[in-house]
């Protein structure tokens, strides 16, 4: 404790009773002090367990069963701007990504639901993983009088290849140019030739 900030006592004693009572006074008020201290220096992702558990009671929050230290300690250390984040649409996806459920998305006011209705749509993974943790922000941080429900959505990666293709098309036409009537008679003594017509059709669809 700093000598600016020290106090006298009343001087009601002699010699060595005095000193020791301001012994002890300026102990206990140090003491004091360091608690009040405390609050701004701890660390949420490093402190003691014991110390963890104190902090999360005076924030309201409960460790879920079988939840890990790294997510229990991080949702202590976010509890206030989760908090304020509440309620709302945007609100309710920051606290999601801020606790590690980073694969979601709302939806609210949807044709053919109920008005009080949000969807909200997680990724199958996280939501069979982390489906404890994803039921407790929305009971402890979701709208009143709303109705949550979730909605799985699968994340496949595609990949297109760019290629080559042509056609090509030739037309053959045979005639014959002399005059004659229906009568008369008209021999060919040229020889029949193959020819041949190759056709391709490509279709791509997704």
């Amino acid at each position: 404790m700093d000598d600016d900030k020290r106090f006298q006592l009343p001087f009601w004693l002699n010699g060595e009773s005095v000193n020791a009572l301001k012994r002890g006074a300026e102990a206990f008020f140090q003491r004091v002090e360091n608690w009040a201290k405390l609050a701004f220096f701890v660390d949420e992702m490093t402190c003691n367990v014991q110390l963890l558990d104190l902090i999360a009671w005076e924030r309201q929050i409960k460790r879920l069963p079988g939840e890990s230290l790294e997510s229990y300690r991080t949702r202590v250390k976010w509890a206030f701007a989760n908090a304020q984040d509440s309620g709302s649409v945007a609100g309710m996806k920051r606290i999601f990504e801020r606790l590690g459920v980073t694969h979601s998305d709302f939806f609210e006011r949807q044709v053919g639901q109920p008005w009080d209705t949000i969807t909200i749509e997680i990724d199958d993974g996280e939501l069979s993983q982390k489906s404890d943790l994803i039921n407790s922000i929305i009971r402890t941080y979701g709208r009143t009088c709303r109705t949550y429900q979730l909605q799985v959505a699968s994340v496949a990666n595609i990949v297109f290849y760019a290629a080559e293709f042509n056609q090509e098309q030739v037309t053959v036409e045979a005639f014959i140019d002399i005059n004659y009537t229906v009568n008369d008679t008209v021999w060919c003594h040229r020889q029949i030739e193959e020819f041949n017509n190759n056709s391709e059709t490509m279709v791509a669809t997704l």
